[in-house]
């Protein structure tokens, strides 16, 4: 199955080689400590550098741990100065003290689009160490990784994405029902996928019929180590490896989801965290203009859910937002709470400024069928909630009176009237519970229960969108819906109003 909306996920996190662990390393004292510029040419006579070397990235901090700041360089060959692509990386670092120099190769096949390195303590020895992305390029993104630790005069590979890639033995098959299962031995773990989101999809491309019966067998596969963030997850000066794998369905495009890890150092090696894995879910995919340039930006609506739990319930529900004008990600979270069941997504101009607004709807469970709410406006990029979540999915507030007749009111705070409902079509219900005698008198005093929101719906109206919201009118117990308070809202640039509320039988 071929989506060019599955394409996000590519670009965002992806598959790892690792360009080469070889490496190679000489000292060289000079007697000045220069200073060097991103992208511009390197010569350094001692190390013999290709005339067509130039500094892809560099750092001025102390690496040595003697208080002295050192020059720490990654440099490669290239063929034009423009050109973005580096060959043949080779790490450089001068003590400060010294000046001597010290040059490791990263390998004959090391190369990347603008490598970069991150310098930062991995294996708690209180001196930062080196880590190198290589972004290589290619329709899935691929990036290479390494890290490098320097002792004495001596460079070594502390972790590479070569060696670790394959750690996970993910295993899985499609299912009836739009649904994926998974397990790894390694991770001692089984866990599901819920694909019913994009069912239309799967049944365009003969996966699953229209009931959801599997039309064919298909195993998906999980990519290598993608997207690694170094953070001090537990702030104790040392840093892990945060890493994404692509989990992949019908083909190279159909991005199921990812599976994250932890990496972090365990007094020998950096190892894998098998207690801090988790699956993030993606529940839509979509193009959007959302922050108004006429450009549309790759949207996704994701979540995370730990293995150690079953079902479904998802958290962290964010909407990841890829500016193909910038090509930078910016996670937007959805609301405080950021958790629910299979979180939905509608995607349209709702308040006529040019940009595409986010309602993202979230199942909270239980019987009462409750959701919490939230829209989001990306205009020039300013994250703005047009309305506060746990306000709006709180809904609007009234009190429930049975009156006599087989009547009840409903008075609405929120539009100050009192509406009434007929609930004669189930007197005989209410006459056995002795709430009401046969002539439609009330027996005693009773009163009913208001619902929070349980549904939103986008009505356009005249040339503009409005949100109509829907409340459960309940009687004496959860089960008893005697009707539905419903809200409409206009939808603004800088939040919604409330301009009409009618109260209707079921």
């Amino acid at each position: 199955m071929i989506n060019k909306f599955y394409t996000l996920s590519t670009i965002l996190l992806s598959s790892l080689i690792i360009a080469g662990t070889t490496i190679s390393a000489q000292g060289i004292t000079t007697s000045k400590l220069a200073n060097y510029k991103i992208g511009s040419p390197i010569s350094i006579p001692e190390l013999k550098l290709s005339k067509n070397t130039y500094v892809s990235d560099y750092k001025y901090v102390d690496i040595t741990g003697d208080n002295i700041k050192d020059n720490v360089i990654l440099t490669g060959t290239k063929t034009n100065k423009a050109d973005i692509y580096f060959e043949n990386l080779n790490i450089i670092v001068q003590n400060g003290k010294t000046k001597k120099f010290i040059k490791s190769s990263l390998g004959k096949d090391s190369a990347g689009y603008q490598p970069t390195i991150f310098l930062g303590d991995f294996n708690g020895d209180k001196k930062p160490d080196i880590f190198i992305k290589m972004p290589t390029g290619g329709s899935g993104g691929f990036t290479d990784y390494s890290i490098i630790k320097l002792k004495g005069n001596n460079l070594s590979v502390l972790w590479d994405s070569k060696k670790n890639d394959g750690e996970i033995d993910l295993i899985g098959k499609f299912e009836d029902n739009f649904m994926v299962s998974l397990s790894s031995k390694k991770l001692n773990k089984t866990f599901e996928i819920d694909l019913s989101a994009n069912k239309v999809q799967y049944i365009d491309s003969n996966i699953y019929d229209k009931d959801g019966k599997l039309k064919e067998n298909i195993e998906p596969w999980m990519g290598g180590l993608g997207e690694l963030t170094p953070i001090d997850t537990d702030k104790n000066g040392t840093y892990e490896l945060i890493a994404s794998q692509r989990i992949v369905g019908t083909c190279n495009a159909d991005t199921l989801g990812y599976l994250q890890s932890r990496w972090k150092w365990d007094g020998k090696n950096i190892k894998l965290d098998v207690d801090k894995v988790s699956i993030k879910h993606i529940f839509t995919q979509t193009e959007a203009d959302v922050n108004g340039d006429g450009i549309k930006e790759f949207i996704s609506l994701t979540g995370t859910s730990d293995l150690s739990l079953s079902g479904l319930y998802v958290e962290n529900i964010s909407i990841d937002v890829y500016d193909s004008k910038t090509n930078k990600v910016k996670q937007v979270p959805v609301s405080k709470n950021n958790s629910g069941y299979t979180p939905t997504l509608f995607v349209a101009d709702l308040n006529n400024d040019k940009a595409e607004e986010l309602l993202i709807s979230i199942p909270s469970g239980g019987s009462g069928g409750m959701k919490s709410y939230s829209l989001i406006s990306l205009k020039d990029n300013k994250v703005i909630n047009l309305f506060d979540t746990e306000k709006f999915s709180y809904g609007l507030e009234y009190d429930v009176q049975f009156k006599d007749g087989f009547k009840v009111d409903v008075n609405v705070k929120d539009s100050n009237k009192t509406y009434s409902l007929d609930i004669s079509s189930t007197k005989d219900a209410y006459i056995n519970l002795n709430v009401y005698n046969s002539d439609g008198k009330l027996m005693e005093n009773a009163s009913g229960m208001r619902n929070p929101l349980s549904n939103v719906e986008v009505k356009a109206v005249d040339g503009k969108y409005q949100l109509i919201s829907s409340q459960r009118v309940i009687g004496t117990s959860n089960a008893e819906t005697l009707g539905y308070v419903q809200g409409t809202w206009d939808i603004q640039q800088d939040g919604i109003k409330l301009v009409n509320v009618e109260v209707v039988n079921p």
